[in-house]
């Protein structure tokens, strides 16, 4: 598809090159530049855009929300900040992807990918995506970018380094599509990523995996498989 785009940024330099990134992805049909919101207001009234990249260090979170919120049925935002700490308050309010400044094609590209699957949804993840649910907003994550997934009923629970989403497919069925992306069943209610293992611990017999930040518990009956691929 042909991704309609506004770039919002009062900084001209950063607006410049912003734009230019945007207008050589062959996935962006259409770039608009624009330096406040008054502006940004008056342009999304003319024309339908597919999102907003906006920078955070010169407008807040609610005020995009305000901007956009008459348009939420089909404009999304991408979210631009110098500052870590932005990301999760971002997310939180439903951007579909945050990019740490300074600008790179490499996270340019990475955003217009997410819109171009929120657009043309993808229905499974044979291709190592994993679609999941945010605060209302549908995602499209990377495989390599999930730390673990918990059981949750019919529902499982993926945690990445952007926060925790919901995946409306049971920890079985993940299991089964996930296997070749370096995905291991590590317990009844645990599916881990092998490769963001950052230790294996034992304590009185029972194997627990560092991961993320996070103990995860071992079956006895995965310890053995699990000790094969780890050590």
């Amino acid at each position: 598809m042909s991704l309609r785009c506004m770039a919002l940024d009062s900084e001209k330099s950063v607006l410049a090159e912003l734009s230019y990134l945007l207008d050589h992805d062959p996935r962006v049909g259409q770039v608009i530049a624009i330096t406040d919101v008054q502006q940004a207001s008056a342009a999304l009234k003319q024309e339908e855009i597919d999102a907003v990249f906006v920078c955070l260090a010169h407008h807040t979170v609610e005020q995009v929300i305000q901007l956009l919120t008459p348009y939420a049925g089909h404009t999304k935002f991408v979210a631009l900040s110098r500052r870590p700490e932005d990301a999760m308050n971002a997310f939180e309010f439903g951007a579909i992807d945050y990019i740490l400044k300074p600008l790179t094609k490499s996270n340019i590209e990475r955003a217009t990918t997410r819109l171009e699957n929120h657009f043309v949804p993808v229905t499974n993840t044979a291709n190592g995506r994993i679609k999941v649910e945010q605060g209302g907003n549908s995602y499209f994550l990377q495989s390599s970018e999930v730390f673990y997934i918990q059981a949750n009923g019919d529902f499982s629970i993926v945690t990445t380094a952007r926060g925790e989403f919901v995946a409306k497919s049971s920890l079985t069925k993940l299991s089964d599509l996930l296997a070749e992306a370096g995905f291991e069943r590590v317990h009844r209610q645990w599916l881990v990523q092998l490769t963001h293992v950052d230790a294996v611990t034992n304590d009185c017999g029972c194997i627990n995996l560092q991961v993320g930040g996070k103990l995860i518990p071992v079956s006895r009956r995965c310890a053995r498989n699990v000790r094969q691929k780890l050590i």
